[in-house]
């Protein structure tokens, strides 16, 4: 695992694929899913990492056909996505220039960007055997086969009876099919609620004059779209304060519905940057105000929200999310933050799709690092 360097990317995940033979086709496919399983796998896990870049495993050296080798490894990744949906903001497929064409070719089976690539991956597809959830080939040959149900529990005891000299009758035993299977239905009542709250808040919000608010810059859109084409959620902790201290709390909320409609449900997700340099006591806004806002920014928010980069937390603020998480009272939330020290580190998180384009920076953010630089600086000497 390597840094991304230049790419759109924040690692490079490399991997060492398997030697190919027509006799092993089959072991070399699924040992080259693996491979590649096991990068995205580290890269999530271990580096954190949402956006990554995937090399070649395999190459000519090693007798792999290329188009073969881009067919699977593009299926990987879109299985690993499918899998692990929220885990990855960005894959990044790297090939030369000699491979290009097949990867090319791969990436419109697996990821079909209009009706007529659709219908040539369904054609590419028709004959294929079927995958598992990690892009395994799934072969007939090789399924577990169980029986749908037991004639009798005695079928299943009577060997048991006799070696251990219990006896067991079949009106003691309960035998499970193996077809049985659990169907959870979820229940909508909490979303539905949510939904009533957020038209009410909005219908409010259109009779209200929030201009005051919307210049406070508690809480604001940032203009320009990440590199990715999400967009970008400002949060100012100590301008939230302000406003919350103030009594402005509903007027806030009404300035989030307002500014932030149509982008928290937008399936192409969006990011929140969390300054909380400044906040007068560290810690994070009331539960009981992230309730409200969650009902502010809509029901599929939780879902679209892919990172919440938290810059210059305090160990406040950690030890304040850590235990929400461990409660489970904002676990879909805690489990999307990303700690950021510096702005610098921020910017390289956050790249707006602009060649020039920079995330705005509050003054007195600017002035804390500033502060920081000075004091590392004076303690040196």
């Amino acid at each position: 695992m390597t840094s991304g360097g230049r790419l759109p990317a924040r690692r490079i995940a490399h991997c060492v694929g398997p030697r190919y033979a027509e006799k092993y086709a089959t072991a070399a496919e699924h040992a080259l899913v693996h491979c590649y399983v096991s990068a995205l796998t580290k890269a999530v896990d271990e580096c954190k990492a949402r956006t990554v870049a995937c090399t070649p495993a395999c190459d000519e050296k090693k007798g792999y056909p290329s188009d073969s080798a881009a067919m699977v490894m593009v299926r990987t990744i879109r299985r690993f996505l499918e899998k692990w949906s929220g885990k990855l903001d960005c894959v990044v497929v790297c090939a030369n220039a000699a491979e290009m064409d097949d990867y090319r070719a791969a990436l419109s089976v697996f990821f079909p960007r209009n009706d007529e690539e659709r219908k040539l991956s369904e054609e590419a597809l028709k004959d294929k055997p079927g995958y598992n959830e990690y892009g395994e080939m799934i072969l007939d040959e090789r399924r577990l086969r169980i029986a749908g149900r037991l004639s009798s529990a005695s079928d299943f005891t009577g060997g048991m009876n006799k070696t251990m000299g219990v006896s067991l009758d079949d009106s003691d035993a309960t035998v499970v099919p193996a077809e049985t299977g659990l169907t959870v239905s979820r229940d909508t009542r909490d979303v539905e609620d949510e939904q009533t709250r957020r038209a009410n808040l909005l219908r409010r919000a259109e009779s209200m004059d929030v201009s005051d608010v919307s210049d406070a810059k508690a809480i604001y859109l940032e203009k320009s779209r990440d590199y990715i084409g999400r967009r970008v959620v400002v949060v100012i902790a100590a301008f939230l304060e302000r406003l919350i201290k103030s009594g402005e709390e509903q007027r806030l909320l009404a300035h989030v519905a307002k500014e932030l409609r149509g982008v928290t449900d937008n399936p192409r997700g969006y990011v929140i940057v969390y300054h909380h340099t400044g906040g007068v006591y560290g810690a994070p806004p009331s539960l009981d105000f992230i309730r409200k806002l969650h009902v502010a920014l809509g029901p599929q928010h939780r879902d679209t929200l892919k990172t919440v980069f938290v810059v210059h937390a305090t160990a406040i603020l950690k030890a304040a999310i850590w235990t929400m998480d461990m409660l489970q009272l904002e676990s879909r939330l805690c489990n999307k933050v990303e700690y950021v020290e510096t702005v610098c580190d921020l910017r390289d998180y956050v790249r707006l799709e602009g060649i020039n384009e920079k995330l705005e920076i509050p003054a007195h953010v600017e002035e804390y690092e500033r502060d920081l630089a000075r004091n590392a600086q004076t303690s040196f000497w």
